[in-house]
């Protein structure tokens, strides 16, 4: 019985000591409910998702293919899951018919099947937006199902943020390569004509990407810039 299962989960889940042993302990509860596969990510543009993602079971090579295909700018399910206040079901077909997200329909194909459904839990706690989203093509997504559903993947997010899983504040900045470069400048003392001589570029691109550079971490000044970009690990 899943709600047994649920139970279980909620007996065990705030012992767990990893991220690898809550979300194990989780798919159990989705795999009761007929789901296969799971992601449970940060929900934003900006950064890839690989990024985002903090525990997953997707099938194999599927977190490649969705860089490679393009994905991260024409996901519908993405555009969802920021818009969404509460769990809802979905399936693939549900955007088969949008031009702009061809690639990603083909994606989640290839992946399980044109049958493919999924559960989603959004859970905007902490100032940031988390989700866990199920798949699976034998789903049982009655109303009681997604109750139980819904309580089992909000107490594995408040588990996987009590055992450090990434905020918005906590993950670094994916900065370009060349805005990498130019801030690595920055930190020697260089100016944007001397890096612009350096880098073979003009003046004004240099410092387009330091501007950039300085929006993405948040920063007001280019010495912060290059003092945040050095502790994140983005700039060595």
């Amino acid at each position: 019985m899943l709600t047994q299962t649920v139970l279980d989960f909620a007996g065990q889940v705030h012992t767990t000591s990893s991220t690898a042993a809550t979300w194990s302990l989780f798919l159990e509860v989705g795999r009761r409910a007929g789901f296969t596969f799971g992601i449970a990510a940060l929900s934003y543009l900006g950064r890839p998702l690989r990024e985002r993602t903090f525990a997953q079971n997707m099938p194999r090579g599927f977190m490649e293919e969705y860089a490679l295909r393009g994905c991260e700018g024409a996901d519908p399910l993405a555009t969802a899951h920021r818009s969404a206040i509460a769990p809802f079901k979905w399936h693939v077909s549900d955007w088969a018919d949008q031009p702009s997200s061809q690639r990603w329909h083909d994606l989640m194909c290839d992946a399980g099947s044109s049958k493919l459904n999924g559960f989603s839990v959004p859970d905007r706690s902490s100032g940031s937006l988390k989700i866990i989203a199920l798949l699976g093509t034998d789903c049982d997504t009655d109303p009681r199902t997604r109750t139980l559903l819904h309580f089992g993947a909000l107490e594995t997010l408040l588990r996987l943020q009590a055992l450090g899983a990434p905020t918005n504040d906590r993950l670094p900045a994916h900065l370009s390569e060349r805005e990498r470069e130019c801030l690595k400048w920055v930190m020697a003392g260089k100016t944007d004509w001397e890096i612009s001589c350096i880098l073979s570029l003009s003046q004004k691109t240099v410092n387009a990407y330091v501007e950039r550079a300085k929006q993405k971490l948040g920063a007001t000044t280019r010495a912060q810039a290059a003092v945040l970009a050095l502790h994140a690990g983005v700039v060595i």
